[in-house]
């Protein structure tokens, strides 16, 4: 994330930027940095637009990795009768 932030904050010292969270900093969460380009705000749009409607896997990682796990399972739990 601190690469992300460099990027952002001093870009004319940066030669490359290596990451594997390329999305960040969002270009919307830092417009007083400079105004954004239209090659950035047309990436900030499909980024929010994936997310809107892509991006839901992602969100249940994040807050219920559990849930995924059980539907993903081959054999669900079952309780037997006796």
């Amino acid at each position: 994330m601190i690469t992300g932030w460099l990027a952002a904050d001093v870009p004319e010292r940066l030669i490359a930027l290596h990451t594997l969270m390329p999305p960040f900093p969002p270009p919307i969460i830092r417009p007083d940095v400079r105004p954004l380009t239209e090659a950035e705000r047309a990436f900030a749009e499909l980024q929010g637009r994936w997310q809107q409607e892509e991006g839901g896997h992602n969100l249940i990682q994040e807050t219920h990795p559990q849930t995924l796990a059980y539907g993903l399972h081959k054999t669900p739990v079952r309780r037997r009768s006796r």
